[in-house]
Order: structure tokens, then C-alpha cells, then sequence
């Protein structure tokens, strides 16, 4: 089961202001705040817990959070277990709680934002990160933060045949951010 919940506070200006510059979106109201996102066992899970965990995260426990239009969540690139992550588990488990694992992330908000430039937001990496991040359009999507996979096989890439172009398409299927 996971839990969702939202920091007390809204990012930093500075911080705010640098994920705004560059958005084809400048004149809309923009609202960015960090989210912590826990995945508990169902039969781990009491009550009990959310008081702890809002606590410990300064956060507030959501116990419907819905998709909205204009909605986008930035986290950690999905199949891989961020380093934050691996540390605030640790801490968790220490503390005595069963969970799986707990991420963070941002989740931004525009006004009026359309499907279309919702979508040239994700595709052009005006966001995140490609290598460490990736974004999220929907509440749905956010399981595949905890899902387990088999390492996908080699890829062969054919330079010698295709050469650059191989390689500049490579780097866009991959995420590997080459420049």
C-alpha cells in the first residue's frame, strides 16, 4: 500500500524560481512542494503510523491524493533506488517500522496547463533530469517507483553501421544524457 504525503512548506523561492525559468508556462500560477511517497506492507500498516510519520517528515498524510489537470510529480528515475532513499529507509527501519521503502519528490502544479503543453513538458526534459530523474503525470504511475525488475538485457548499439545517428537515438531511448 502506499502512502502519501506533502511537506508542510512550499519549496524554497530560488529553488522554485529554477524549475519555473525555462517552462513554456511563465505566466501561470505555479506551485511546487516536495511529497513523500512510503510503500508499507498492507499487513505492517496501522493507524498509528501516519501520526509518526508526519513527525518525522514534517509532512501532511494524504489519504486521497487524486490527479488534477496540470499536475506533474518529478522523482527519482524510475528502476533505480535513490541514494536519499536507501538512507531514509534505513533511518525508518531503524526507528521500528515495516515498510518497504519511502522516496521523495516534487510535485509541481499550473494553472490552465493543457494536456499538449502538459506533454512538452515531460517529452523536451524541461524538469528533471533524464539520467537521475524521471517525471510523472499521474497518481497511477507512482507504483512503478517500488517495482522490482529483472536487469533488462544488453543493447547493442550500431556505431559502426549507423554511427552517429545510432548513437543520438540510443541516447534518447536510454535516458543516457549524453552530450
Amino acid at each position: 500500500m502506499l502512502l502519501f504525503f506533502i511537506h508542510k512548506t512550499t519549496l524554497p523561492e530560488l529553488q522554485k524560481q529554477g524549475l519555473a525559468k525555462s517552462l513554456p508556462t511563465k505566466n501561470r500560477a505555479f506551485i511546487a512542494q516536495a511529497f513523500y511517497c512510503i510503500s508499507v506492507p498492507e499487513k505492517a500498516f496501522n493507524e498509528a503510523m501516519l501520526t509518526d510519520f508526519e513527525a518525522i517528515l514534517t509532512a501532511e498524510y494524504l489519504p486521497s491524493l487524486h490527479d488534477l489537470p496540470g499536475q506533474l510529480f518529478i522523482v527519482p528515475r524510475i528502476g533505480t533506488i535513490s541514494p536519499w532513499s536507501s538512507k531514509a529507509t534505513d533511518i525508518f527501519h531503524q526507528c521500528g517500522f515495516e515498510i518497504d521503502r519511502i522516496e521523495h519528490g516534487i510535485l509541481c502544479h499550473w494553472e490552465n496547463l493543457s494536456a499538449d503543453e502538459q506533454q512538452a513538458i515531460i517529452t523536451n526534459n524541461i524538469l528533471h533530469d533524464p539520467m537521475t530523474q524521471s517525471v510523472l503525470s499521474n497518481i497511477d504511475e507512482m507504483s512503478q517507483l517500488f517495482a522490482t525488475h529483472l536487469p533488462a538485457p544488453l543493447k547493442n548499439i550500431p556505431l559502426q553501421s549507423q554511427g552517429i545517428e545510432a548513437l543520438n537515438v540510443a541516447n534518447k531511448q536510454l535516458g543516457l544524457a549524453l552530450s
